[in-house]
């Protein structure tokens, strides 16, 4: 019993290490996460795939990294219809690197969206379903605490 109160002491007065960022490679992209961020990764069949789980706010983001088919089409150039379904976009440039958000609805009748995150240079694209639009800002800047680096040529 002694053994284990000692033990018990110990840890509380041990600090827990503390957790660095974790830089990602996946070969067209590099991502580094702050802490509070981990990845998983999932076999993909064509592309390379996985999740990144958001402790605060707590989300689920999943990524396709699909560089066969070429980069994924900036905002303007996808139809007009499909641009008009957005609830929310945004075109943005950090650190020599394209970023596109926008957002659409799930449903007709709901609340419930999902916003996607496009990096074509990177033949990336992010998404995360909400339950709420309302939720939008807040899930776009913990996509933006995600360091992003393309390879040399791909900038």
């Amino acid at each position: 019993m002694r053994a284990f109160a000692s033990l018990l002491l110990v840890l509380a007065l041990h600090p827990c290490p503390a957790f660095a960022e974790t830089t990602v490679d996946r070969g067209s992209l590099k991502m580094t996460l702050p802490e509070g961020y981990e990845h998983k990764r999932i076999q993909g069949a064509d592309s390379i795939v996985g999740d990144i789980l958001i402790s605060k706010p707590k989300l689920k983001v999943r990524y396709d990294i699909f560089d066969m088919g070429g980069p994924p089409k900036t905002l303007s150039e996808r139809p007009e219809e499909e641009r008009k379904s957005y609830i929310f976009s945004e075109e943005s440039d950090r650190d020599g690197i394209a970023y596109q958000f926008f957002a659409v609805r799930i449903g007709r009748e709901t609340d419930k969206c999902r916003l996607f995150l496009q990096i074509p240079k990177g033949y990336a694209t992010f998404s995360v379903d909400l339950e709420k639009h309302s939720e939008i800002p807040a899930a776009r800047e913990a996509l933006l605490r995600i360091k992003f680096a393309l390879p040399e040529e791909g900038r």
